[in-house]
């Protein structure tokens, strides 16, 4: 008689094959954990790249579109009818007597009467159309602002603006970019003054949300050399060619007797006079842009970004201040380095000769 053989597993191989497959599992679970994870953070991090991108490519179509007139170039009669209503308005209410000025600029019932007095200008701020196209820039800590003229993108369904332009402002709200666009027109405002909303409201757009930080830098280029601020008026005399940096000096009559221009000094309105006819800031030849963005998941973890961007139109119109003797000169580069930030610190600069 034949004896039955059975076959099975011992407890020691069914041991080693239990810890065999869970040492396998745990692998394959760990290759699966790194691979989400690495996912997931892929996903964050496109999510990141795609609001960066769009808003570098929003300032960047805007910026190219920029346009930009000196204030002295426009509003020439808006100006002079505007000061002569102040002048008028303030002498009224010096003299607490509003009968003549109401009579020259207060509304008329009867139309009739108002065409036969030929004194009468009735609302100025209805007669013209003062208009900004001036560049801004403004400096607020974590997230600056910026503001200028840009020529309309037409839109189907969107607004036209006054001579094909509109002013666009960038600035952030807890967090999130804004950017408004409206007619570059100043508010209209009623004959007493009072200042009133436009007929179109300015139109606002989230461009993007967890912005953390937009700093700007604005550049010009003087004295051989690129210099950076954080803030910028067009229509200022004061960064491409003061005629004295900020007016910081403390100037005297020398051992010869030379008057050296200084507030209340013997031809400092001349030197007032000179200065107007100095050329305005215009607009920056560069745009540098450091944007900070807040990761869509993890707040607390941040990405910066750097851009630059140059900018039309703009005119460097530096030259040697010929006023200044050589001490001074030095004494101004001095003051600039101290004021501004170099960029590559005398990289370019060149030995005066």
């Amino acid at each position: 008689m034949k004896t039955r053989t059975t076959y099975g597993f011992t407890i020691l191989e069914i041991i080693l094959a239990t810890t065999l497959f869970a040492l396998i599992s745990v692998a394959v679970f760990g290759v699966f954990r790194t691979g989400t994870r690495a996912y997931r953070d892929a996903q964050r991090e496109a999510a990141v790249l795609q609001r960066t991108r769009f808003i570098f490519d929003t300032l960047e179509s805007d910026i190219a579109n920029l346009y930009y007139m000196d204030e002295t170039s426009y509003n020439i009669q808006a100006e002079k009818m505007i000061k002569e209503y102040e002048k008028e308005r303030l002498e009224a209410e010096e003299d607490n007597d509003w009968d003549a000025f109401e009579q020259k600029y207060g509304p008329r019932e009867d139309d009739r009467e108002a065409d036969n007095d030929p004194n009468y200008v009735g609302n100025p701020f209805e007669q013209v159309r003062m208009i900004d196209l001036q560049f801004a820039g403004e400096d607020r800590e974590e997230a600056d602002g910026m503001s200028f003229a840009i020529y309309n993108k037409l839109q189907v369904g969107g607004n036209y603006y006054l001579a094909g332009l509109e002013r666009v402002h960038y600035t952030v709200d807890n967090g999130v970019l804004i950017r408004s666009v409206e007619s570059v027109e100043s508010n209209p405002r009623t004959w007493t003054g009072e200042v009133i909303e436009k007929e179109n409201p300015p139109q606002h757009m989230i461009v993007a949300e967890g912005v953390v930080t937009l700093d700007f830098k604005y550049a010009f280029w003087v004295d051989n050399q690129w210099y950076e601020t954080d803030a910028w008026n067009s229509a200022n005399r004061q960064l491409r060619n003061p005629q004295y940096l900020l007016g910081e000096y403390e100037f005297e009559e020398d051992d010869d007797g030379r008057i050296v221009f200084g507030p209340g000094a013997p031809g400092w309105n001349d030197y007032l006079n000179d200065l107007e006819n100095q050329p305005l800031d215009r607009v920056p030849a560069y745009i540098r842009v450091r944007l900070q963005v807040a990761d869509p998941e993890s707040p607390a973890r941040t990405h910066t970004f750097e851009r630059i961007f140059r900018v039309p139109n703009s005119q460097e119109t530096w030259f040697i201040n010929t006023n200044l003797e050589e001490e001074e000169q030095e004494m101004e580069r001095q003051e600039r380095d101290q004021e501004f930030t170099p960029v590559y610190p005398g990289a370019l600069r060149k030995e005066s000769r």
